[in-house]
């Protein structure tokens, strides 16, 4: 049995980054490796030091005690890791993680997927690239992204000099192939893969349900607003899509992410589900009607559990959604806050799903193969 271990960013209070980590950890074991998730401190001083903004006490306190919706879906995630993924001791930061003798405890280390390239937020961190790991010690990416265009020069000879050793790469978008290709001129590449919360099916996703689940609306149609508003701003237009399909198909919103605040006048009430647990996240995405998202993720799951859904995309060079959209012949359902009010169908993508199996089957080949080659 391979002995894996995974090295990817699951401690944001963020469905997707830790559903990911989880899928990731799940898959690995479906091809009978082991699978330890390094339970690397992130952020940590080291990123503190760089500029990435750090929680105050007044903020901490306020976490703990659950008193916004944001609070108790941290405190409820927090849960969801304990009990679902494998985690290692703690690793304080980089200096922490070098002492390890990781050849003697694995056979190989991953990382990935989720944004673990993107130094907007990690700020080049070293150990995303697995700077720490002794030379001869095998190590993969998988399906990891870059979100964005183009590769900060400041980070080139930094990326260069560690992906380098890599023995396999993957990446989430065609963007991030592109950075690869053109940073080792053709001599080393980047397989575009499915994001590992696309390789687990919607039957497999469910299994975390619990049987009795009840609906969440009480049998009522619903449109989800799954909206994130971080990586770029995709408002009023993702508010205006939500208003234009609540009057169409004449239902409730219920809001996952992203609740208009009272300057933005969305013009539509809501039912406030911002601290949902991940099977309350789960089974609003069984549920759901219409699925309206600026999320990466949000798309992923949609399409996984076969919701009608309608993405606002980036015009900037985060091409992660448009890529997913593309890759499963669905890219009129990407919409740009610059494009005019659109008029997508209410029902499935039947090409999303017959394009999603195939997909999936080349994502775990590939996984497969680049485990058991030596």
């Amino acid at each position: 049995m391979k002995r894996v271990a995974l090295l990817t960013i699951f401690q944001v209070p963020n469905y997707g980054s830790v559903l990911q980590a989880y899928a990731t950890q799940r898959v690995l074991e479906k091809l009978g490796c082991q699978c330890d998730v390094i339970n690397y401190r992130y952020p940590n001083h080291w990123h503190y030091a760089q500029g990435l903004p750090k929680r105050s006490l007044k903020a901490k306190i306020a976490g703990l005690l659950g008193v916004k919706p944001a609070h108790r879906k941290a405190n409820k995630l927090k849960k969801f890791i304990k009990e679902k993924l494998h985690l290692t001791r703690e690793y304080a930061d980089f200096a922490d993680l070098r002492r390890e003798d990781w050849l003697k405890k694995y056979d190989l280390v991953a990382v990935g997927s989720d944004q673990v390239w993107n130094t907007r937020f990690n700020k080049g961190d070293a150990a995303f690239v697995l700077s720490f790991l002794p030379d001869e010690m095998r190590r993969i990416s998988i399906a990891s992204s870059f979100a964005c265009r183009n590769l900060d020069d400041r980070f080139r000879s930094h990326f260069y000099r560690h992906l380098s050793k890599f023995n396999f790469l993957s990446v989430r978008e065609e963007n991030g192939r592109d950075i690869i290709f053109e940073l080792f001129k053709g001599e080393k590449e980047a397989d575009v893969l499915l994001d590992p919360t696309l390789l687990l099916d919607k039957e497999e996703w469910l299994e975390l349900l619990p049987g009795n689940m009840p609906h969440p609306n009480k049998g009522r149609k619903y449109i989800l607003l799954y909206g994130l508003y971080y990586s770029f701003e995709p408002r009023p237009m993702i508010f205006e899509l939500v208003k234009k399909y609540k009057e169409l198909l004449k239902c409730d919103v219920i809001v996952l992410e992203g609740a208009p605040r009272a300057i933005d006048n969305c013009g539509f009430d809501f039912i406030n589900a911002m601290d949902s647990s991940v099977e309350e996240f789960l089974n609003l995405f069984k549920c759901a009607d219409f699925v309206v998202t600026s999320s990466f993720h949000g798309t992923a799951f949609a399409m996984n559990m076969e919701c009608p859904l309608i993405s606002v995309v980036p015009d900037s060079g985060d091409d992660r959604i448009s890529t997913l959209l593309a890759k499963v012949g669905c890219s009129e359902r990407g919409i740009r806050t610059s494009d005019d009010l659109p008029d997508v169908p209410l029902d499935v993508s039947t090409r999303c799903h017959e394009a999603l199996p195939a997909l999936r089957k080349h994502a775990l080949r590939w996984l497969a193969a680049a485990l058991m080659n030596n």
